[in-house]
């Protein structure tokens, strides 16, 4: 019981640091430590906090370190490789702001750090259920923001900074507190799949909102008219229809039908198949841009290829390696839009090969526990989340630098964690929780769902029975 409140606090850190993420943070000051720890919101502060909390637990033996592994130990070589690159690339002199090690903390430490937070807790399953749920709420308050935002009711719009034009980019697009449509588009796919994972555990009214969460989702990433988004939530589609069981599979599906029918209605005219101003036909500019912009990153990593350009120093030396290519249409340097060829071009091969890496072996960690998990439960649907938001989060990212904002990381990293925490217990032997979930079978509770079990003492509480659910 000690270790299971121990767990619930740090997770309520958790839970409360990415809450901090949600709104708008100051880029680091260089003059002040306020400025790194503090700013208009407390992110970095909490993130302190939250590392504290976690050593103190660490220390008191009420939380169980476990071994270093080589997922791990590619972290900690990416984030040294960056770092150094970053202070003798040294992209921030003279600047008014830490923009580049902002950048950096976004990238490496603190997803990284939620990832070995979390998967040092003993896996809960109430606890998982419950940062679901909250994942689902957030949803719900950027499904209701983006479409508000779309048609300006600003008594929904909170807070009132996102009304302000000179706010953020993509102005005129459901950018949400991020201030970025692309942001506000992956982290709507986050909170869908979490509410297509939860809308066959729960039944009654929570059900019903989850449907109708779901459809102001889909409606809140039109609304955020880019591309991108768009083709992340497809992915994730795709990975939950292909993985799923048939409740996942069914509920998958029809989310498909509902965007074919507005495709082939002309209800979505930018997501429409009639007509010319369709949401894939208009901006060719833009899409030669992000052409142009892959070819020059290429050119970059080729005249670098060990050690890169160093981190941070993309935009300067753009004009280095940027010649017009014939046939395409450049309408000017606007930012990198691929995180992948950012982290190569301005790393090398020894920083992307690490995050290559890395990124590869947290998914095949997630297939093999897939694999393992024979039952429909809980756990299963959750794997399945992480894989799809992984899809889309890496879909995403060819097309737009993910880097200038840590709540998706976070979030894909608290999960990869959960996973993580699951092989773990998995590994102990301790697989008697892996049953199927009853409530996902039609939503019925049954009366001896929730009691206590009454065989072997081997099983413990909150992972044999359906108590355990919360």
């Amino acid at each position: 019981m000690k270790v299971y409140h121990a767990s619930r606090r740090l997770y309520s850190w958790i839970i409360l640091w990415v809450i901090s993420q949600l709104f708008f943070f100051d880029l680091i000051e260089p003059t002040a430590i306020w400025g790194l720890l503090g700013g208009r919101t407390p992110l970095r502060l909490i993130f302190v906090m939250l590392v504290v909390a976690f050593c103190l637990r660490l220390t008191s033996g009420t939380v169980k370190r476990q071994p270093m592994d080589a997922i791990v130990w590619l972290m900690i070589i990416f984030t040294a490789v960056s770092t150094v690159s970053w202070f003798l690339a040294d992209p921030d002199a003279g600047q008014e702001n830490l923009k580049w090690l902002t950048t950096l903390l976004n990238l490496t430490v603190f997803p990284f750090t939620a990832y070995y937070i979390v998967k040092n807790l003993p896996y809960d399953r109430r606890l998982v259920r419950k940062f679901v749920a909250f994942l689902c709420l957030l949803g719900i308050y950027l499904a209701i923001t983006g479409i508000a935002e779309h048609y300006r009711v600003w008594l929904l719009v909170w807070p009132g900074y996102i009304l302000d034009p000179d706010f953020g980019t993509h102005w005129g697009r459901a950018r949400g507190p991020f201030g970025s449509s692309v942001t506000m588009g992956r982290l709507l796919t986050f909170t869908i799949l979490s509410m297509l994972m939860m809308v066959t555990v729960w039944h009654g009214a929570r059900k019903k909102v989850l449907y109708m969460a779901i459809v102001l989702g889909i409606a809140a990433i039109y609304f955020t008219y880019t591309r991108g988004p768009w083709l992340g939530f497809f992915m994730a589609l795709v990975v939950v229809a292909g993985l799923g069981s048939h409740h996942l599979r069914r509920r998958s599906l029809l989310v498909f039908f509902l965007i074919a029918l507005g495709a082939l209605s002309g209800i979505g005219s930018k997501f429409s198949i009639f007509g010319d101003d369709t949401l894939f036909s208009r901006r060719q500019k833009t899409v030669d841009g992000r052409l142009v912009n892959w070819i020059t990153s290429g050119k970059m990593f080729l005249s670098n290829p060990i050690t890169g350009i160093g981190y941070g120093r993309y935009e300067e030396e753009w004009g280095r390696y940027f010649k017009d290519v014939k046939g395409l249409e450049f309408g000017g340097f606007d930012g990198n839009h691929n995180a992948f060829l950012a982290i190569l071009s301005e790393t090398g091969l020894l920083g992307f090969l690490p995050y290559a890496l890395m990124m590869g072996l947290l998914m095949l960690q997630c297939w093999r526990v897939y694999r393992r998990i024979r039952a429909d439960c809980l756990e299963k649907k959750l794997v399945i989340l992480v894989f799809g938001s992984a899809a889309s989060y890496l879909a995403t990212s060819l097309f737009s630098d993910v880097r200038f904002h840590p709540m998706p990381s976070t979030i894909l990293f608290v999960l990869f964690g959960i996973v993580a925490s699951l092989k773990i217990r998995l590994d102990s032997g301790g697989d008697e929780f892996l049953h199927e979930d009853k409530e996902a079978q039609g939503g019925v509770r049954s009366r001896t769902a929730w009691r206590k079990p009454s065989v072997s003492p081997r099983i413990r509480p909150g992972f044999a029975s359906d108590e355990g659910l919360g």
